[in-house]
């Protein structure tokens, strides 16, 4: 089969051999593959996670490893390398990405999605950026979550909304929720809520993200997210 023409999201390595890495990218038209780089381990630099390549995936038959080729047009994490959040956000989108996609799945509004949160990574709503981001995981994890007005209660619709249910991702009014509030999740204002802050958009996102891996571990990684007292999502933290 022949070499094709794409652009990829570098999501892992992996050394093969004395000289050799396999490849795991995220690419715009088939989604995750893996390849054979000959020689890369001389050229780890180039595989760093986050990085945006073009690339020429070559093999003779479907299901094959095949063989990359790859240059590098973007460093994401070069660009936001003495803030230890937004480094640790390239690294934590790599390895869910690596974890949780299907391989040779086109996922292409998610593609984008993601090549758009890795060129803003240096913008100062970036923890905004974070959350909303998560939310377009879930979506192409199958786990879209309903954060506007149900039709099906034509009287609250003027209503604002303030609570999420933890089992269906619905969002309801704080007057339908009030009765249940201590085992509800808040909505944030982020995302169309009344009340919280980012701590609540992170809780929000990580219960859907723990449902949607189905008992895989959410990558140790998302520990930048996490909602301890130590966390500020206001400050950034550096190298």
């Amino acid at each position: 089969m022949a070499a094709t023409p794409s652009v990829g999201i570098v999501v892992g390595t992996k050394k093969h051999d004395d000289s050799h890495l396999i490849v795991t990218l995220f690419t715009a038209d088939r989604g995750k593959i893996r390849g054979l780089v000959k020689g890369g381990q001389k050229r780890t630099a180039d595989f760093v996670e986050g990085n945006i390549v073009h690339l020429r995936h070559a093999r003779r038959l479907e299901g094959q490893l095949g063989t990359l080729t790859a240059e590098v047009v973007a460093s994401p994490a070069s660009r936001v390398f003495h803030s230890l959040p937004r480094l640790q956000a390239v690294r934590y989108v790599a390895d869910v990405l690596r974890t949780a996609l299907t391989e040779e799945t086109p996922q292409p509004k998610l593609f984008d999605r993601t090549l758009a949160f890795l060129e803003h990574l240096p913008d100062l709503d970036f923890w905004a950026r974070m959350g909303r981001y998560e939310l377009d995981l879930l979506a192409a994890f199958g786990f879209a979550l309903s954060l506007t007005h149900d039709s099906t209660y034509e009287e609250a619709r003027q209503a604002p909304l303030c609570y999420v249910s933890p089992k269906t991702g619905m969002a309801v009014t704080e007057a339908m929720g009030y009765p249940y509030r201590d085992r509800l999740l808040l909505l944030p204002p982020l995302f169309g809520g009344i009340r919280g802050g980012m701590v609540d958009v992170f809780k929000l996102t990580g219960h859907f993200l723990a449902k949607a891996l189905d008992g895989r571990d959410i990558p140790s990684r998302r520990t930048l997210l996490d909602v301890g007292e130590q966390t500020d999502f206001t400050e950034d933290r550096t190298l």
